[in-house]
């Protein structure tokens, strides 16, 4: 059926590159052509989870290390140009990345502190 739920378990555990919706429609046994229609279907497209998976990566290697470098994410996912990784993350995030990442060591601060 290859519902929105079984690609994002896909996405979760490949390494993520840029059009790679053939390498996963592989993974769940179809063409790259009928996962993008089967997911229309249930109204998302591959691009959208696609982006969803790297928004998750991102707050889940934050709250791992907050110090993190931008080179470093951007190629965790699949991001060849550090420009296109710093603009695409300004459009999930409304902040630039070193924004974000002041946020967070600050956050890491104050609950440490805590602690």
């Amino acid at each position: 059926m290859n519902r929105p739920d079984e690609v994002r378990a896909v996405l979760r555990c490949c390494n993520l590159r840029r059009g790679h919706v053939d390498a996963v429609a592989c993974r769940l046994a179809v063409s790259g052509s009928t996962l993008r229609r089967r997911l229309d279907a249930h109204g998302t497209s591959f691009g959208e989870l696609l982006k969803q998976e790297r928004i998750r990566r991102v707050k889940l290697a934050f709250a791992n290390n907050p110090n993190l470098r931008g080179k470093a994410i951007a190629a965790d996912l699949g991001y060849l140009e550090l420009n296109s990784f710093y603009r695409a993350f300004f459009d999930w995030f409304g902040v630039t990345f070193s924004e974000y990442k002041k946020a967070n060591l600050a956050a890491a601060r104050t609950a440490g502190a805590d602690t």
